[in-house]
């Protein structure tokens, strides 16, 4: 049930077997080692090992390692560091330094006396590594923080065109397919989006939705951490980076609260609720330490202190597509709120009613049917089996253009006009322009009633600026192999 390995085992049980204590794996390992050894030097298998083995707080590889606890690449590390980070590999969670750190540090001075006993290092070397300071900080990594929407539909995306019959019919010849293929072949994606369309796209979006949540006065805090936990919840913001967010917001722990200073902790660093922004909510904001709430970072005081303004997690979505339409590239896709609370693409999975967003497809439609902009349809009410649509602001405006009711949004001659048409004939044109799923045949879908997707919605648009072309929405203008084969 217990044993050692040789470095040349683990790489084979790590990279070709399973862990599975069978008699069976272990004489598998052995023969495999064997021929491992008699093919590679230990240079090359050593590299192969520290490439692939778990250092730790989601770290597989020692560059990997490096940035998570070091913010640095492997070749920068002192001798301290990377004794620390050779000492992890053997028990990864209970040698953590941002969780255990006199362990770590403990276990880091047995690999560097380890060293110095082998005549690897001398004793003023030993004694600089022992005495340096180690600080703990995690490399930013803006992977899946900025543009993480766009990343993930691009990802499903490939993975379901990358199916065996697709690959096959163009004549690619490898085996992989799905996301072993996305993965493992070394793949070079060009996507279409424009990188500060998505930024501004996915910071107006967290303005819109925070600012109609602070109308509604303060919700509370994220959630509440018993002060003896503070520690092990600040090592966690800085180890996750939800402590240091590239948007500028940032999950802090409320330390204090004296005199009307709010202290926050901020994974290594701390900072001090701005006292205006706690007036931006509507009622009174009431904190107590250990709430873990949401700020946004906007500077130092005079102290050295972060001022954080305090925001709130609104209890809204909201999901942005931006076209262009000449081309179809999707310059910019956001789907929610925060990325990392919930995947769900709210911009290309989401069906919700559009509502008066749909009625130019009506008007469309009408003008194929002889109608012009000059029609006149009666704002008047109307019964149609029961059913009485009104206009949002309840009021009628008698006789009226085409041109007229659409800039007005008037529901009643929309109905009016698609039980002239047909519904028939407004679905057929909702299909013309690329909405695809099933329509209801009834008169309320001229309203908007039926769920379509923003991506979808925004591609029937298209055609308005196109004489009536709609264009296909692209995330992906080119997919290159290893090679830069296309």
């Amino acid at each position: 049930v217990q044993g050692g390995s040789t470095i040349t085992q683990q790489v084979v049980k790590q990279l070709l077997l399973n862990p599975e204590k069978r008699f069976e794996r272990k004489v598998r390992e052995a023969i495999l080692a064997y021929r491992l050894e008699k093919n590679l030097s230990k240079d090359d298998i050593l590299t192969i090992y520290l490439n692939q083995v778990f250092f730790g707080a989601g770290a597989y590889g020692v560059e990997a390692a490096a940035r998570v606890y070091f913010a640095k690449h492997a070749v920068e590390l002192s001798l301290a560091e990377a004794a620390l980070l050779a000492a992890l590999p053997k028990a990864p969670a209970a040698y953590n330094p941002y969780l255990n750190p006199e362990a770590a540090k403990e276990r880091q001075e047995l690999v560097l006396t380890s060293m110095l006993d082998l005549g690897w290092i001398d004793q003023d070397s030993f004694d600089q590594a022992v005495s340096q300071e180690l600080v703990y900080h995690s490399m930013d990594d803006p992977s899946w923080t900025f543009g993480a929407w766009y990343l993930e539909e691009i990802r499903r995306m490939l993975i379901a065109e990358f199916s065996p019959e697709n690959l096959a019919q163009a004549d690619w010849n490898n085996d992989k397919y799905g996301e072993d293929a996305l993965y493992d072949l070394g793949l070079t994606i060009i996507t279409c989006m424009e990188t500060h369309h998505q930024l501004e796209a996915e910071q107006a979006m967290v303005r819109g939705l925070e600012s109609l949540t602070a109308s509604k006065g303060y919700q509370g805090p994220m959630s509440h951490i018993p002060e003896q936990e503070f520690d092990a919840f600040l090592a966690s913001l800085e180890q996750s980076g939800l402590g240091r967010r590239p948007d500028g917001r940032s999950q802090a722990l409320v330390l204090s609260v004296e005199k009307g200073i709010v202290r926050v902790g901020l994974g290594l660093d701390e900072g001090v609720l701005d006292g205006e922004s706690l007036e931006g909510f509507a009622g009174e904001v009431a904190l107590s330490p250990g709430d873990v709430v949401l700020v946004s970072q906007k500077g130092f005081n005079h102290a050295g202190d972060i001022i954080c303004e305090l925001q709130q997690a609104p209890d809204l979505q909201g999901a942005l597509v931006s076209m262009e339409v000449e081309t179809g590239d999707v310059v910019a896709l956001v789907g929610g709120y925060d990325f990392g609370a919930s995947q769900f693409n709210r911009a290309t999975q989401a069906s919700r009613q559009p509502g008066s967003a749909f009625k130019p497809i009506v008007f469309s439609a009408a003008l194929d049917q002889g109608y012009t902009p000059a029609s006149v349809i009666s704002d008047s009410p109307i019964d149609v089996g029961g059913w009485r649509p009104k206009n949002y602001d309840g009021s009628y405006a008698g006789p009226m253009t085409l041109r007229t009711a659409l800039v007005r949004s008037r529901n009643v001659v929309t109905v009016r006009l698609a039980r002239n048409l047909g519904i028939d004939s407004v679905i057929r044109r909702a299909g013309e322009l690329g909405l695809r799923q099933e329509f209801p045949r009834v008169l309320p879908v001229c309203l908007g009633a039926t769920g379509v997707t923003p991506l979808a919605l925004s591609q029937a648009y298209t055609a308005f600026a196109r004489d009536g072309a709609y264009v296909v929405p692209r995330f992906v203008s080119k997919v290159l192999d290893h090679e830069g084969n296309m």
